[in-house]
């Protein structure tokens, strides 16, 4: 896929094609597209970073690392999808690693060129920090579920939330182990 292509789907699948085609060439100016093989590390935990993504197909895993050295699972992303977009207020360090799932198409987007384009266009502005409120209320009940809720209310949770994004029926995206640590579990309790 081209640059330009990514963009525009980007424009669509996730700003909701804001009708706004002045956005286009700005956007293609200061993105690019990545591809990932199954299981490649796109970037790990604290590495310094200048690129958010955007998700066009496959999935992938972002993790952080405990101090005992073990992996919790923070979220799978999905296509149409932004993520690292935190890199905004992070001193241009990622928080967590990612890593494929599967065979990934990504559209790469400088946060040097996106906050210039926040500065020059705010329809563009008020769309995407929507959009941010909507990534970080997700998050919230994320963790009041942790909190909350017992392994059999989180997995329903779990379940509406993605069916609601995929529709039904469907598959789980991820195996049944890593899918228990995004729960807050371990394998053998959520079996």
């Amino acid at each position: 896929m081209q640059t330009r292509a990514a963009v525009e789907y980007f424009l669509t699948r996730f700003l909701g094609g804001i009708g706004d085609d002045q956005l286009v060439e700005p956007l293609a100016r200061i993105s690019h597209v990545r591809e990932l093989e199954r299981k490649e590390i796109l970037f790990h935990e604290d590495d310094p970073g200048e690129t958010i993504y955007f998700l066009i197909s496959g999935s992938i895993k972002l993790t952080r690392i405990n101090p005992e050295g073990k992996e919790a699972i923070i979220h799978f992303v999905q296509p149409g999808e932004l993520f690292a977009e935190i890199l905004f207020f992070m001193q241009n360090r990622y928080p967590v690693t990612a890593t494929s799932l599967d065979k990934c198409l990504l559209l790469g987007l400088s946060t040097t060129g996106l906050q210039n384009m926040i500065r020059e266009y705010p329809p563009f502005t008020m769309r995407l920090i929507g959009l941010l409120a909507r990534r970080l209320k997700y998050f919230v009940h994320m963790v009041e579920q942790l909190v909350n809720a017992d392994v059999r209310q989180r997995f329903i949770s779990y379940l509406e939330q993605t069916a609601a994004i995929k529709g039904n029926p469907f598959t789980l995206p991820v195996p049944k182990g890593e899918l228990a640590s995004l729960l807050g579990t371990t394998p053998e309790t959520f079996s």
